[in-house]
């Protein structure tokens, strides 16, 4: 009795911690390590005493999970999933470049404010289980080792923090359809550090069905290297380096 006692009292007193975080945690979701968001980015703040249990959206609108909100700019912001670790979230499409405040409040009990810069671009790619750039064929079907991308073939490569779009991207959901973003004229694909020819770029937008995710489609080259570094830039902004296509 006594011992299951203190073990109520524990918990207890855990779930009254206040979520412990700092601006470092706040990062971009595709790759967990860069700090450069934007907005309509996928995020993730890790820390601790973040939420109650683990919960997932499972596809439905939530500004709440285990008990857990997150506020940016004092605005709720979408959640896609909460555990008392980790939170991950959409940065709201409303917002602009600037410095804003990221706060995370478990039912009345509130975490400090970490301080992000938004910047109107800040493009990351995803990456698969393996350490490989996400990818799939024009088909939708995977690319895989036993799959790999082709040359001459047309790809779709998932990414976050591509920026604005036209139309302008919804309050809170996911868009129903296809939208370019704003600087579709801006992006480059590099692969080993070389462009690929901007009329091969066929897409580059949100991907319809999903919050925060953008996704772009380019033909491959000819003569690229197996498993060549894959980048994406917009403007002076570029994804991380040393990221790699599955590609043969």
């Amino acid at each position: 009795m006594l011992a299951s006692a203190l073990a109520a009292r524990a918990e207890d007193s855990s779930r009254k911690a206040a979520p412990s975080y700092s601006a470092s945690d706040v990062v971009s979701s595709a790759n967990y390590a860069s700090s450069a968001l934007a907005p309509y980015s996928q995020a993730t703040i890790f820390g601790k005493d973040l939420a109650f249990d683990t919960e997932q959206a499972s596809g439905a609108v939530r500004t709440e999970l285990a008990g857990a909100r997150v506020l940016v700019s004092s605005v709720a912001a979408q959640l896609l999933s909460a555990s008392p670790g980790q939170i991950d979230f959409v940065v709201p499409s409303w917002l602009r470049p600037a410095d804003v405040k990221i706060r995370v409040m478990r039912q009345g009990v509130t975490g400090p404010d970490a301080v992000v810069t938004l910047l109107d671009a800040a493009p990351e790619l995803f990456r698969d289980t393996s350490g490989y750039a996400a990818a799939t064929h024009a088909d939708g079907s995977l690319i895989t080792a036993d799959a790999p991308a082709r040359a001459g073939e047309i790809i779709t490569l998932y990414a976050c923090g591509l920026g604005a779009t036209s139309p302008d991207l919804p309050v809170l959901g996911a868009p129903a359809v296809a939208q370019l973003i704003q600087r579709f004229d801006d992006i480059r694909v590099l692969v080993n550090g070389a462009a690929v020819e901007q009329g091969n770029i066929t897409y580059a937008g949100v991907t319809p069905g999903a919050a925060g995710l953008y996704q772009v489609n380019v033909r491959l080259p000819e003569g690229a290297d197996p498993d060549p570094e894959i980048r994406l830039a917009i403007g002076d902004r570029r994804s991380a380096e040393g990221l790699k296509l599955i590609f043969r």
